[in-house]
């Protein structure tokens, strides 16, 4: 390729650029060539030893006939000799067929979407997210403190309002940290012959039976039950706050663990908000590779990869990078950058977009839906879903647990076993049956089995609605809204 290069260089020095065009593509073709230094964020990597044939802007290419010949018109000069063209552009250089596959990379690049915001334009964005969920958690603080410890409300001490807290987010973390290996042992009961969506519900419904089996285990250790001085219940009293305050510390853990992943994600997207990388990839058999890398600080050179280079296990540069960069640490970058690449997409192929979306409602659901292309509104909305949907199921599975009066001793020896609960607790089972059901179906909204056919604004709305429907349930049980 080298050799190659060295003789067209000296073609067109002792011939002169025109005529050496006349000599190697005919008469009357207004094709340009050009020599371009490379540098970082060029498309078409070149320096003083490559030449690069650009087309004009009259060219075309078709493949119509689905074979290898390929059809080139210049503008003026069509024809629909085919036969010419073909005998013209099999005699072409490889470096043009380079030069092709770059531009066509190029134009597919450019023809997506609008230019990736930037980095820090993401994470500006995103920290409404935490400082709403901060904002609601602020204001559910201060309406459990003044409405339910008021001087008719419940006499909870600041010790059990922590315990009840930390209680909670203990018990989140212990299902949240076993969803893997639910997963693992859903796989496993199905003996690797179910298909990827039956083990997915499957370890999905187990993980929310889990997880609200913690929660009801948190009434059985926090002493959850009515007080002795009342004979029915009416709040606000011990057990109504208890339940408000293991719900919200349900929800800091659930809504901090939920951040902090929608940073790790978007830490995804930091080196797309730089120029784009362009990969370019020859002819095999033009003997070369050439690779761009737009980091900052980092290579300013192409890197060019031979067939000899490949069978030695080494490459060569053709100049040397800004900095000390060894070959093995480039390496070891660009496969960083792959790993980020692939874990992006996956990320973008799980957020999907719904078959059928009204470009009015949603006007970035168009093929799959990057991070960035979220509104920050949706990923607001999806936290306090997650605040309100904890509140609404602890509240339904509290009342339920509470207000019978088989859960409780005589009123005046109310509970003298707390860790042993009565042996016809087994009645709340219908609640708790629902409550598992709803959550279970509000958790698939977020699996790769539903999320990329509805969209991530869909299941965000119909989230809400399954939180507040919760929300408005407990309320009802414990009488509030009568």
């Amino acid at each position: 390729m080298a050799a190659r290069l060295v003789q067209v260089v000296a073609a067109v020095s002792a011939l002169g650029p025109e005529r050496w065009r006349r000599n190697n593509y005919g008469p009357g073709l207004p094709v340009t060539t050009s020599t371009t230094t490379g540098t970082a964020g060029s498309a078409a990597p070149t320096d003083s030893t490559a030449l690069y044939t650009t087309r004009s802007a009259g060219h075309a290419y078709d493949d119509r006939d689905g074979s290898n010949s390929r059809h080139y018109d210049y503008g003026a000069t069509n024809t629909t000799n085919h036969d010419t063209e073909r005998r013209r552009s099999a005699s072409r250089d490889p470096l043009l067929t380079i030069e092709e596959d770059a531009e066509s990379i190029c134009s597919s690049l450019q023809d997506k979407d609008d230019p990736p915001q930037s980095y820090n334009s993401m994470i500006l964005k995103y920290s409404f997210v935490p400082l709403s969920s901060l904002v609601v958690f602020l204001a559910l603080i201060l309406i459990f403190t003044l409405a339910l410890h008021g001087p008719s409300g419940s006499k909870l001490c600041f010790t059990t309002i922590l315990l009840c807290i930390f209680s909670s987010i203990a018990a989140w973390t212990t299902a949240h940290t076993l969803r893997l290996p639910i997963y693992t042992l859903a796989s496993y009961l199905s003996f690797r012959r179910g298909s990827a969506p039956i083990i997915l519900i499957s370890s999905t419904f187990i993980q929310v039976l889990l997880a609200e089996s913690l929660r009801v285990g948190l009434f059985i250790i926090l002493q959850l039950h009515l007080s002795s001085e009342k004979a029915t219940p009416s709040p606000p009293e011990d057990a109504f706050a208890r339940s408000c305050w293991i719900a919200l510390g349900w929800a800091i853990a659930e809504v901090t663990v939920g951040v902090v992943q929608g940073y790790q994600q978007l830490f995804l997207y930091q080196e797309e908000s730089g120029d784009e990388r362009t990969v370019l990839v020859g002819l095999e058999d033009s003997g070369a590779v050439y690779f761009t890398s737009e980091h900052e600080q980092q290579v300013e050179s192409p890197v060019v990869f031979t067939n000899q280079a490949r069978e030695e296990g080494h490459g060569s540069r053709r100049s040397s990078p800004a900095g000390s960069m060894s070959l093995p640490e480039y390496i070891h970058e660009e496969l960083d950058h792959l790993m980020a690449l692939k874990q992006r997409a996956e990320l973008e192929e799980v957020y999907g977009s719904p078959i059928t979306a009204c470009p009015l409602l949603f006007p970035n659901l168009n093929g799959l839906t990057k991070l960035q292309d979220i509104p920050v509104f949706i990923s607001c909305l999806q936290r306090i879903d997650s605040i309100i949907l904890s509140l609404g199921l602890t509240l339904l599975l509290s009342a339920s647990y509470t207000l019978h009066p088989f859960l409780h001793d005589h009123p005046s020896h109310p509970h003298e076993h707390p860790l042993h609960p009565p042996s016809n607790i087994i009645k709340i089972i219908p609640t708790f049956g629902v409550v598992v059901l709803l959550h279970t179906v509000l958790s698939l909204l977020w699996t790769p089995v539903v999320l990329p056919r509805i969209g991530i604004h869909s299941a965000s709305y119909i989230a809400l609605v399954g939180a507040l429907g919760s929300l408005w349930a407990g309320l009802w049980m414990w009488g509030i809204l009568e």
